[in-house]
C-alpha cells in the first residue's frame, strides 16, 4: 500500500468525501490540514490549490481525480463499466451543482442567484439521485456502497447545515431517498467514529 498524505484546510470542504473514503475503506493515510502557510506552500502545488493528494511523494490534484483513487484503493468504485458510469454522474452532477452555488461572488447578485439555484438546479440534481436509488434497489446509487454514496453525505451535510448563504437547508427535505442514503452512510461505524473524532470546539 503506497504512503497517502491527503492535503487540504482544516474543513469539510472537497476533502472530506476523500477522508471518509479511505477511512471507510481501513487505507492509512496522513491527514494534513493546511493553515496559515498556504501562501508560502501555494507555489508548490501543480494547481495553486488544495485538496491534493500524495501518493509516495507524487503530487496529484484535482478533488474528484482523488476520491477517484481513494476509491479505487478502498474498494468503493465499481469495477463493472456500467455502475461505474453512474458512480461518475453522480460525482460529475454534484460538481457542475456546486460550481453553479459559487459561481457568482458579487455580494449584490448572490441571493438572486442562488436562490435561482436552489428553486431550479438543485431538484434536477436531487430528482436525479431520487431515481438512481429507486432503480437500485438497495439503498445506494450505484448497488452497493460507492463514492457516490460518501460524496452526496458529504453535499447532504453541506447544505443542511446551512452553509450555503440563501439555499435554505429545508431545500433537500421534499427527497426522502436522498435523505434516507445520508443517514445510511451516516451510520457505518468508520463515519460515526471519524464524525466524533473531528467535531469542531
Amino acid at each position: 500500500m503506497p504512503e497517502l498524505e491527503v492535503v487540504y484546510f482544516d474543513i469539510k470542504g472537497r476533502a472530506e468525501a476523500t477522508r471518509l473514503t479511505l477511512t471507510i475503506g481501513g487505507v492509512p493515510f496522513n491527514d494534513v490540514r493546511v493553515g496559515q502557510e498556504f501562501p508560502a506552500l501555494k507555489s508548490q502545488l501543480p494547481l495553486g490549490q488544495l485538496p491534493v493528494l500524495k501518493v509516495d511523494g507524487l503530487v496529484i490534484p484535482q478533488s474528484m481525480t482523488v476520491l477517484r483513487y481513494a476509491g479505487k484503493l478502498a474498494s468503493l468504485y465499481p469495477t463493472d463499466p456500467v455502475q461505474a458510469a453512474v458512480v461518475d454522474s453522480v460525482l460529475d452532477s454534484i460538481q457542475d451543482f456546486s460550481a453553479k452555488v459559487t459561481s457568482e461572488s458579487d455580494p449584490a447578485r448572490k441571493e438572486a442567484h442562488r436562490t435561482n439555484v436552489a428553486a431550479k438546479d438543485l431538484p434536477i440534481l436531487f430528482n436525479y439521485l431520487e431515481t438512481l436509488l429507486a432503480r437500485s434497489g438497495t439503498g445506494f446509487l450505484a448497488g452497493s456502497l460507492s463514492i457516490a454514496d460518501i460524496q452526496t453525505y458529504v453535499s447532504v451535510n453541506a447544505l443542511q447545515s446551512g452553509a450555503f448563504d440563501f439555499i435554505p437547508p429545508s431545500s433537500v427535505d421534499a427527497f426522502p431517498a436522498v435523505l434516507a442514503l445520508r443517514d445510511r452512510v451516516g451510520e457505518i461505524e468508520a463515519v460515526k467514529a471519524w464524525e466524533a473524532a473531528h467535531v469542531k470546539k
